[in-house]
């Protein structure tokens, strides 16, 4: 049986232009096994682990046109400016708004690394971004 984390942001968080955006989860809606090491922080698994990742997003306030980037980030957890990228979403708004699933159907994280979420968008104003994760993981 997999292990279950599932998280969300409280309120809208600011998406500036130009800037990937690690998201914070303050909300924590299941975690067993205590898995979001830093309880309404960034990380939503710490490794060794395998996982399939779901996140549900809601971007606000962006002109029609407007693009972006959705991306899971493994970063290390004793210097976090170290870091790799999974697979990267693009996405465009309209009419002011997108609603985005995105997912990485089987990933691994190893020893001392954590999972996180970044959303960049590529606008001229700034926006705002809010929703939820969640993760199945096995030993």
């Amino acid at each position: 049986m997999p292990g279950y984390v599932s998280v969300g942001t409280g309120a809208a968080l600011p998406l500036p232009a130009g800037e990937w955006i690690t998201l914070d989860w303050d909300r924590e809606y299941s975690d067993a096994a205590g898995q979001h090491v830093d309880q309404g922080g960034p990380s939503v698994l710490a490794g060794p682990a395998r996982y399939s990742l779901t996140v549900a997003l809601d971007v606000r306030g962006l002109p029609a046109g407007t693009r972006g980037q959705v991306r899971a980030i493994e970063v290390d957890a004793d210097d976090t400016s170290r870091f790799e990228s999974g697979p990267v979403l693009d996405f465009a708004v309209t009419g002011g708004d997108a609603a985005l699933l995105y997912a990485v159907a089987a990933g691994a994280l190893a020893d001392g690394r954590r999972l996180r979420v970044q959303v960049l968008q590529s606008g001229d104003t700034a926006g705002t971004v809010g929703g939820g994760a969640k993760v199945l993981f096995w030993r």
